[in-house]
């Protein structure tokens, strides 16, 4: 990709018009912005940039398969299934709207040093997405922006509450599901697409904040085999990397094993507790508490006697402890809706994509997963050695390829 983005920006440069982008006057800098994008390692933008080129567009499906395998088009099933597949795909059930409120937190042990004032609440609003789809308020990014300083300050009154109590509001806590189609697979249905929450441009604002802080840690942390939604670590670093490791192993007449395993809804089955821990109020019955997330018998063993041992990752990691009960609280009463029904959803599992927390709950948890599986290996003696280069065993989101 590297070498097609140095081609974009050499035809470019002579004025001349790359194979495959129009004739209209956005051709020429999307196609440099492309080869700007490969050269600081934004794979996600390159592509983004790259499928504008192609110029393929899409519209979703007016129709969708009911449980039974008929189809419907009508708009008031469609919707009511779409709500009854996600509350399926995130282990969730309805609620009323009394069980929305959080349950009275015990009054925190932890500081927080994260700035929530005016200033970086008004930074905060600046780097929030262009047209991006708004939550239940209906407040677009661009009006929060265009309302400067004053928005900023009765925003930041808010943010220091949720900060000193560790306590969301209720409507800040979840927001609009809106399905995406992958673009394989058929468009009726429901596990081709993938669910995207659209929450309060406010409230993504503070969760932006919270990301700042964790980020950093977590990048530290990440196993450095780790690609794929890590900052300058795509998924096509780690496709380089594994072809030359294969070239290598069959010119030495190595045994070499490419696995590829698809994780079938990783992003929304994430246990969360694996990050955060339980929270200030930790279940009588763990064990029960993950039978109703759905983890198989095996896996919570393992889960319990992980957490005993180790703790939380971000207890491991030793991220900021406030910052880190702050989005536990933000999750523990995570809950849903979808447009035209009034149902509310919660949502126990998964790291909710569309939100802006959500990279960093998979990625922390995905982590264990390599560091375990890399440990296990290492045990049973498989391993790839190159005594001239490093050729590292690859992990990429959504994947894992040895």
């Amino acid at each position: 990709m590297a070498g097609c983005g140095g081609a974009f920006h050499d035809l470019s440069c002579a004025g001349r018009r790359p194979p495959g982008v129009g004739a209209g006057p956005d051709g020429i800098p999307r196609a440099m912005a492309a080869s700007s994008s490969l050269e600081d390692g934004d794979s996600r933008q390159a592509y983004a940039v790259v499928r504008a080129l192609a110029g393929r567009s899409f519209r979703p499906s007016p129709s969708i398969f009911l449980v039974d395998g008929t189809v419907t088009a009508d708009p008031a099933a469609v919707r009511q299934r779409w709500l009854e597949h996600f509350r399926d795909v995130l282990g969730g059930c309805n609620l009323d709207p009394g069980q929305m409120r959080e349950r009275p937190r015990p009054p925190r042990t932890s500081s927080n040093c994260l700035d929530v004032g005016p200033v970086a609440t008004e930074e905060s609003f600046k780097r929030l997405g262009h047209n991006k789809g708004c939550g239940y308020d209906g407040i677009p990014a661009e009006l929060l922006r265009a309302g400067s300083a004053a928005v900023a300050c009765k925003c930041a009154d808010v943010n220091r509450r949720v900060v000193a109590n560790a306590s969301w509001p209720v409507q800040w806590r979840g927001g609009l599901m809106q399905e995406v189609f992958k673009r394989k697979g058929d468009p009726c249905d429901p596990d081709a697409s993938r669910g995207v929450l659209l929450a309060d441009h406010a409230g993504k604002a503070l969760a932006g904040r919270l990301k700042e802080v964790l980020d950093p840690v977590c990048e530290q942390r990440l196993p450095p085999t780790q690609f794929g939604a890590v900052r300058k670590r795509g998924t096509d670093q780690a496709a380089l990397l594994v072809r030359p490791a294969v070239e290598v192993a069959q010119a030495r007449q190595w045994s070499v094993l490419v696995l590829f395993v698809d994780l079938i809804k990783a992003f929304d089955r994430a246990v969360r507790e694996l990050v955060f821990g339980w929270g200030p109020q930790e279940p009588a019955d763990r064990a029960q508490a993950l039978r109703e997330l759905g983890v198989a018998e095996p896996a919570i063993d393992w889960m319990l006697r992980y957490l005993d041992a180790r703790g939380p990752l971000l207890r491991q990691w030793g991220a900021d402890e406030g910052a880190a009960e702050t989005c536990q609280s933000l999750h523990a009463g995570s809950w849903f809706g979808v447009s035209g029904t009034s149902a509310r959803v919660s949502t126990k599992t998964g790291s909710r994509q569309g939100c802006k927390l959500g990279a960093f709950i998979f990625n922390s948890a995905y982590s264990i997963v390599l560091e375990t599986l890399g440990w296990e290996l290492s045990q049973a003696g498989v391993c790839f050695k190159a005594p001239c280069s490093h050729y590292p065993v690859l992990g990429a989101s959504g994947g894992l390829s040895l």
